[in-house]
């Protein structure tokens, strides 16, 4: 029993570390999708920094009116490109997160189960 008490000790331990580890995992994978968001915001605003300066040149250089109606159009397809890849990385980041709260609660079930049938087997092995 004692040999047991101690598989118990041992198999609890190994749990709680695989289950730290896991939450380790999905902090630092939320933190890396956080960061990666705020970087493609940068890079967004530096993009749009830089299109507002290529149309104040071309401003100067073309007449207004044919101008304004190129640059509208190529603003707002690159615009929309830019917000098309921002949704598609936070959506692959959420479903990323989904995934291992998934597997972190799969994970503690099967434990929660193992757990449960070594309580059982020891009752019967008491009895």
């Amino acid at each position: 029993q004692q040999e047991l008490e101690q598989q118990m000790g041992r198999l609890e331990k190994r749990w709680k570390e695989r289950h730290q580890e896991i939450i380790e995992r999905e902090v630092w994978e939320r933190q890396r999708c956080e960061r990666e968001i705020v970087r493609q915001q940068s890079a967004i605003a530096e993009t749009e920094k830089r299109e507002r300066e290529r149309e104040e040149q071309q401003k100067a250089q073309q007449e207004l009116e044919q101008q304004m109606g190129r640059l509208e159009k190529r603003w707002k397809e690159r615009h929309q490109e830019i917000i098309e890849r921002e949704v598609w990385e936070r959506q692959r980041c959420e479903r990323e997160i989904v995934r291992q709260q998934s597997a972190i609660a799969e994970t503690e079930k099967r434990e929660r189960e193992r757990e449960e049938q070594q309580k059982a087997q020891q009752e019967l092995e008491q009895q």
